[in-house]
């Protein structure tokens, strides 16, 4: 079977409609650095690997403010001009196998690309992609095409003739070539948080310049999908050799990096060696303004392209103040940030202390005082994967309720009337929730010191687990049931950042991750949904409500297909999928 063969769609739309990269990027509401981050369809029976965003309905619609995606300009491009994207964390390495966090993820998806692509779409009607066939959501990227023997064992890639490095030393415009792919997927699979992607594989090989094949220990139903994450793009073996990863990236992709100053911007300059129809503009960058007011002063003032605000009240009134900018809201099937707890301690291997710890968070009260209501509370697992519609609390287990006395009961069993931790966060994008979450700790009676930390030094912790107590998480993306269901769930896993050690766990996470019937895996990740409910390993937040305000002079913003949770976005971790159709008239 041959799939994605894009000769004849080389056109700059027939390009960019070859790519789907996931939603929130740097900004808007993945601006904090999550992994995530996220929307997805909602899934019918036997559809338990999708990966893809949830399609708007026409009542859904009815029932909030704004839509997903931006219309498509009909105005003829025009080639030129520079952007400013504000995002409020700092630059983390450009190695992307250290980290999912946007800090990471982003910036070296600007110009670093990956095999295969997510399709993109400006039609809220499409953002759901094909429910239980993720792969159909997805296209050629470097490879142009791609071929799968009915056993589903042996993946054949055909990569494009005329994909090179960019012309900087030491790759030097360079060819892209198998080795390359080879390369960066071995170093993957023996390296960092990114392993579990890789653990099907049994050989990887350079056939020639290229074409790169894989086979499979066995059939796996997700394995390609990972092929086309922003977590897995293609690295020089040079710069690995001369250990500058970290701060230098020279990727096949659309931008140049030209400049990262710490703590201020990280600026980018037009490939015109690029094999794609090179960008529009000339150049972008990513602007560090951490201050909410200070990043709508500067869209007022039309130095960004973007802002965020948590209301439709607050949206609107930056709206007024700029006439002809579009508005946008996020669309979530996840959680975003959640409590994990060090559970080699004594008083975190209870769960009825960790059933105690949801029982006292009023997630109903900082969605009704801080996001007018339209917020949710989710699990940190997909629901599309398990279920047919949108969960609500009540039926997501006896420990989502808010319940102080019950916490108290269970407190006082486990021995920890007196619960005392410290909790660790980073995110100024919650300063508000957090606030409210302390209040609810001490209301309860938890000694809580809270610690607000560096960016920097709070994704160090969390992407090797190293945190001592308890932590404001968020999970390494993957829009893939297995990152959800297997990689970040099972004991010893690479991207198990949660101190998950549950046996019973790990065989249903064994079992689905091999099953190729839909609705029978289905069935075994709703076993996996219902334990982690109960043990309460995860203390999941109510969602932020995101607002994306765009000026009226942007244009050729694209939204993700089949995205799982962090709502869609015209930029996200593969920026590099995004920028070649931005424009502007400004």
């Amino acid at each position: 079977m041959i799939i994605g063969d894009f000769k004849a769609r080389l056109s700059r739309r027939g390009v960019l409609r070859g790519t789907l990269a996931v939603a929130g990027g740097l900004g808007a509401a993945a601006l904090v650095g999550c992994g995530g981050t996220k929307g997805a369809p909602s899934a019918s029976p036997g559809a338990a690997d999708t990966g893809g965003g949830q399609a708007a309905t026409k009542e859904q619609a009815a029932q909030r403010p704004f839509s997903y995606t931006v219309a498509a300009s009909s105005a003829q491009p025009k080639r030129g001009g520079s952007v400013v994207v504000a995002v409020t964390a700092d630059i983390g390495s450009m190695d992307v196998s250290k980290s999912g966090a946007t800090g990471n993820l982003t910036p070296a998806g600007t110009t670093y690309e990956t095999l295969l692509r997510r399709k993109v779409t400006t039609k809220e009607s499409e953002l759901g992609g094909t429910p239980g066939s993720p792969a159909k959501d997805i296209e050629g990227g470097l490879a142009q095409s791609w071929e799968v023997t009915p056993d589903g064992l042996t993946y054949s890639f055909k990569l494009r003739t005329n994909a090179k490095w960019i012309n900087l030393p030491p790759l030097n415009g360079r060819a892209f070539t198998a080795t390359d792919v080879v390369y960066s997927y071995q170093r993957y699979a023996t390296t960092g948080i990114w392993k579990s992607n890789f653990d099907v594989v049994a050989k990887m090989e350079a056939v020639d310049p290229t074409t790169v094949k894989i086979t499979l220990k066995r059939p796996s139903p997700d394995f390609i999908v990972p092929l086309a994450e922003q977590n897995n793009p293609i690295q020089p073996k040079e710069l690995v050799d001369n250990n500058t990863l970290d701060k230098v990236a020279i990727g096949t992709g659309p931008m140049i990096l030209k400049e990262n100053v710490a703590g201020q911007a990280i600026r980018y300059v037009r490939n015109p060696d690029y094999w794609g129809p090179a960008p529009y503009l000339d150049g972008f960058e990513f602007r560090i303004i951490p201050d909410t007011a200070a990043q709508v002063a500067a869209f007022r003032a039309g130095q960004i392209i973007r802002a965020t605000a948590r209301t439709p009240k607050d949206i609107n009134a930056i709206k007024n103040s700029v006439p002809g900018s579009k508005v946008t809201q996020s669309l979530y099937t996840k959680s975003v940030f959640f409590t994990s707890f060090n559970m080699t301690k004594d008083k975190w291997k209870d769960e009825r202390v960790r059933q105690a710890f949801s029982l006292a968070l009023d997630r109903d009260a900082v969605n009704d005082t801080l996001y007018d209501g339209l917020s949710n509370t989710l699990p940190v697992m997909p629901w599309n994967h398990v279920l047919d519609k949108e969960p609500v609390a009540k039926n997501l287990g006896k420990w989502w309720r808010f319940d102080l006395a019950e916490s108290k009961k269970l407190l006082q069993a486990a021995g920890q009337e007196n619960l005392k931790f410290d909790w660790i966060y980073t995110n100024q994008y919650l300063t508000a929730q957090n606030e409210i979450i302390l209040d609810q700790f001490r209301k309860a009676g938890f000694q809580v010191n809270a610690q607000q930390i560096d960016y920097v030094q709070f994704n160090a912790q969390l992407a090797k687990a190293q945190y001592d107590d308890a932590i404001q998480a968020w999970d390494p993306h993957g829009t893939q049931a297995d990152n959800y269901f297997n990689a970040q769930l099972k004991s010893g896993a690479a991207s198990n950042l949660f101190y998950i050690n549950d046996p019973q766990i790990d065989t249903w996470a064994d079992q689905q991750s091999v099953e190729l019937d839909p609705q029978k895996r289905r069935e075994i990740l709703r076993k996996i949904w219902d334990r982690m409910l109960d043990k309460m390993y995860r203390v999941e937040h109510t969602n932020s409500v995101n607002f994306t305000i765009w000026q009226p002079w942007i244009h050729g913003m694209e939204w993700i297909v089949g995205n799982d949770g962090l709502g869609p976005s015209a930029f996200g971790y593969n920026t590099s999928q995004f920028v070649p159709s931005i424009w502007t008239d400004k």
